[in-house]
């Protein structure tokens, strides 16, 4: 499995942002300490574009930068066989095929770029408002030696892929070790304005302020 079959799964745009802006709501709620927290949304990353970032804490990552022009996924798993790591620094040859130009100046952003000027990526992703599917660079993967099930990493992008949030909770619940209101969830999941009920549903130790506080950097519309 890599980016060549997930791109097919992923969903729109608009639909890729919803859904990434509800998690990073839910995550927010369910764990206002940051530094343990995966999932991040930030609606004025850019005067105009959005970004959605999940840091696991053990050394693998995702971003999605919404622009006017598109939106471009970038993903990196520290164990994938495409790290750069392994390639002199460099990202995998072809990864970048055809990825317009507009777009790729979204890689050179600071957010999205090691401190050493290093572009880590094990996967990329781009699309378009005109396309109307993801599209990723030339990959030549058949004669790269890997014994597991996601060369590159892209699996993670699975819980942005479901329609409804299960996925996502089900990683969620074994990764904070806790039960979470489902219904308080899927709330969100559906872009329900975020309410103070929700809030103590979600978390009942929860700082409603800071909650609503974080809606406000999400983007997120509460009531």
């Amino acid at each position: 499995m890599s980016i060549v079959d997930i791109g097919q799964r992923l969903p729109t745009i608009d639909a890729l942002l919803r859904r990434a802006r509800s998690i990073a709501m839910i995550e927010a709620v369910l764990m206002p300490d940051e530094e343990r927290r995966r999932y991040f949304f930030a609606d004025a990353w850019r005067p105009d574009g959005q970004l959605f970032w999940m840091d696991d804490n053990v050394g693998n990552d995702l971003s999605i930068a919404f622009v006017p022009q598109g939106a471009l996924i970038k993903g990196f798993h520290h164990e994938s066989p495409l790290s750069p790591s392994v390639n002199d620094d460099e990202v995998w040859p072809g990864m970048m095929d055809g990825i317009p130009d507009f777009l790729q100046s979204v890689l050179e952003d600071p957010s999205l770029i090691d401190d050493d000027g290093i572009l880590s990526a094990t996967f990329l992703a781009w699309r378009t408002p005109e396309d109307r599917l993801w599209r990723h660079g030339d990959l030549e993967l058949a004669e790269v030696s890997f014994s597991g099930t996601d060369i590159d990493g892209s699996g993670m992008l699975f819980p942005l892929i479901d329609e409804t949030p299960l996925s996502y909770l089900e990683a969620a619940e074994s990764y904070y070790d806790r039960q979470i209101a489902r219904e308080a969830a899927i709330a969100i999941w559906r872009g329900d304005p975020l309410t103070d009920s929700v809030i103590r549903e979600l978390n009942a130790s929860a700082d409603v302020l800071n909650a609503r506080e974080e809606a406000g950097i999400i983007g997120y519309q509460v009531q």
